[in-house]
């Protein structure tokens, strides 16, 4: 697992970079949003 993850990385690292900044970042907002609301529930 960890060779093809290098491998992909290698052979397409400005497309694979960018959809992991959008994932991590969508799950960060949604983690945050979904602590906030829970913290006033």
């Amino acid at each position: 697992m960890g060779a093809k993850k290098t491998y992909l990385k290698k052979s397409n690292n400005k497309n694979l970079t960018l959809g992991e900044v959008l994932i991590v970042t969508l799950f960060h907002w949604f983690i945050a949003g979904w602590m906030y609301s829970n913290s006033y529930v």
